[in-house]
C-alpha cells in the first residue's frame, strides 16, 4: 500500500493527514496537523487527538504539540472515526 494523504475541513477546523503502512505489519501510522482558522497556531497545542471505531471502541489516542501535530499508531480497521 502506498501513502495516502488527505485533507479534511469542518466547523472551522482544517485536518491534513498522511496514511503510511508500518512495514510488512498490519499497522497504520497516521501523521497529521489541525488547524483552526480562528486561533493562533499556539492555541493547538496539548488539543486531543483521538481515534475509534463507529461502534465507539477507543483506538489510539495522542495531543498535538504546539503546531497542531500528531502522530497515531493503530491496527488496520475499517470505518474509523477521528
Amino acid at each position: 500500500m502506498a501513502a495516502r494523504q488527505v485533507v479534511y475541513e469542518g466547523e472551522g477546523l482544517t485536518v491534513d493527514l498522511r496514511f503510511d503502512r508500518m512495514g510488512t505489519s498490519n499497522t497504520i501510522c497516521a501523521a497529521g496537523q489541525v488547524l483552526d482558522k480562528e486561533a493562533t497556531p499556539s492555541a493547538l497545542g496539548n488539543t486531543a487527538v483521538v481515534l475509534w471505531t463507529e461502534e465507539g471502541q477507543l483506538l489510539a489516542t495522542t495531543e498535538a504539540n504546539e503546531f497542531g501535530e500528531f502522530q497515531l499508531e493503530f491496527p488496520i480497521r475499517d470505518r474509523l472515526r477521528l
